[in-house]
């Protein structure tokens, strides 16, 4: 398994984990009994579409017995990262001759050099978000 391979899978797994807890919190607000202010809160201190993610995880978890609901959406989500990061590469550098070079840093971020047909580019992995608007996320950067 390649790097961007390895980083994509890193990426799936924490991404699965977090919604399956947000899940958890999700449902705890689900039951009628429960008083609208905190059910309002939860939603607010959460982004739209994490909102509706949600709404669709319980029906397909609850009613349709899904338990890889949310598997399958990120490993659907990762396939398409990958493959825009491939072409934003191929973009700057031509088609990729070599990405050995790429590793996964400690805080799980890919970086490293890859070689297109034009030129090497320099691939490197920050955070970003993660205040009111929307989660912490990776950014990859390709300079």
């Amino acid at each position: 398994m390649n790097a961007l391979d390895k980083f994509i899978a890193y990426w799936e797994k924490k991404a699965v984990k977090y919604y399956e807890d947000l899940l958890k919190e999700y449902v705890s607000f689900t039951s009628p009994l429960i008083i609208s202010d905190k059910r309002e809160a939860f939603q607010k201190s959460h982004t739209k579409q994490e909102w509706n993610l949600m709404q669709s995880a319980f029906y397909a978890v609850r009613f349709e017995k899904n338990e890889n609901f949310f598997k399958e959406i990120m490993a659907k989500e990762g396939a398409m990262k990958k493959a825009k990061l491939i072409a934003r590469v191929e973009k700057k550098a031509g088609k990729i001759v070599d990405a050995s070079h790429l590793d996964i840093g400690v805080d799980g971020g890919i970086n490293g050099v890859v070689k297109g047909e034009l030129k090497s580019v320099y691939v490197e992995t920050i955070y970003a978000g993660g205040y009111n608007i929307q989660q912490l996320h990776y950014r990859v950067l390709v300079k």
